[in-house]
């Protein structure tokens, strides 16, 4: 296979990575016990998709391949997100979602999650999906890189969140950590907090990067 290139998502790239990374984003445990599983959770799941590149687009820190096959969308650590905005973040999303009977459930882990945020400066994974075709080629792995290669440079965390027992074995290889594992027990599932520390290059060889 050749090498894979990696490259920063544009403003024309989002409408083509949306629909294409949306079965992978809906096959998620969390995302099914939001938006459901039938046809319009699909179409739920494009727009909640479309609200997550919004939201990033304003850092820079989006990564695609050159054939489009996956996205990483990360933000930095001087972020500026006001307690409003974060409001209204949530209230895009459930508008979205809609109002059912999971709603208050749906909320207490959320705020679950956000109450276990790094208060430290940290770089955050908030998405990593691959389409389903190109899965298991790399993709996920080197989407990472550019984003890891800055927190090793600048000796800062990296951090993400998790709702699939296999991911975390993923983000394992890449350096990470399980820092909390959370019970979701309304929807029967789990969720994993996860944190890198900053790597050397002698950590790095010793394990095989």
């Amino acid at each position: 296979m050749s090498e894979i290139q990696i490259r920063k998502i544009t403003a024309e790239d989002i409408p083509v990575l949306v629909p294409l990374l949306a079965k992978s984003f809906a096959a998620q445990p969390l995302t099914r016990w939001m938006l459901g599983d039938d046809e319009r959770a699909l179409r739920r799941g494009e727009r909640v998709l479309k609200l997550d590149f919004e939201n990033a687009f304003q850092y820079n820190l989006m990564f695609t391949t050159t054939g489009l096959q996956g996205a990483a969308l990360w933000h930095p650590p001087d972020r500026t997100q006001t307690a409003w905005q974060g409001v209204m973040w949530l209230l895009k999303l459930i508008q979205i979602v809609g109002i059912s009977r999971n709603l208050p459930a749906q909320l207490e882990s959320f705020w679950k999650l956000e109450k276990l945020f790094p208060r430290i400066p940290n770089y955050y994974l908030s998405m990593l999906a691959v389409a389903a075709p190109f899965q298991g080629q790399g993709i996920g792995s080197a989407l990472l890189q550019p984003v890891l290669k800055i927190c090793d440079a600048r000796g800062i965390i990296a951090y993400t969140v998790t709702d699939m027992e296999p991911n975390v074995v993923f983000y394992q290889k890449q350096g990470f950590r399980v820092k909390d594992v959370i019970p979701i027990p309304r929807a029967c599932l789990k969720a994993w907090t996860m944190s890198r520390e900053p790597q050397s290059t002698a950590t790095q060889k010793s394990q095989g990067w």
